[in-house]
């Protein structure tokens, strides 16, 4: 089991929501001031921020592999989220959960699930069990980090059947 960090939150109500979110008139835990967690304190969740449009592609499962110049020993849930810049939407946002199960060295045979040719030095992060999730307004930053986020804040979309 992972650990789990605690972190203090602003108490914010819907009328400060943004985004999806205030248009869907849904509220998640976070963004209501931590309902349900004492002191308003909410668990987080391992996050990447990813330039647009490989977010997107990453949320919609055309993209499997994310490529960086760097590893990490770090396995388990990740929230894959949008930069802010360029600015396409919906840029800073949480718009997917994926499980990264490996990471190592991009190969040329890497290149159609990372939508990108193979570079010197490329790792490749393989991403699976990719789900999409209403998107939710987040702070990015780089590397993987601890973004104030808990699975009970994550609306997952109904999929057409």
């Amino acid at each position: 089991m992972l650990p789990v960090q605690k972190t203090r939150l602003p108490t914010l109500t819907a009328r400060t929501a943004v985004g999806p979110v205030a248009q869907s008139g849904r509220v998640s835990a976070l963004q209501a001031g931590g309902r349900g967690f004492k002191s308003h304190q909410v668990q987080t969740m391992k996050a990447l921020s990813i330039k647009q449009p490989w977010a997107n592609a990453i949320a919609s499962g055309e993209k499997t592999i994310e490529t960086r110049s760097w590893g990490t020993p770090y396995r388990g849930l990740l929230l894959i989220c949008s930069s802010k810049q360029p600015d396409e939407h919906p840029a800073g946002c949480a718009l997917a959960l994926a499980t990264l199960w490996d990471c190592r060295r991009m190969t040329v045979q890497d290149e159609k699930a990372a939508m990108c040719r193979w570079y010197p030095g490329a790792f490749a992060w393989m991403l699976r069990e990719i789900q999409p999730i209403v998107p939710i307004p987040v702070r990015g930053f780089l590397g993987v980090y601890e973004c104030p986020i808990s699975f009970d804040d994550l609306v997952f979309p109904e999929r057409p059947s």
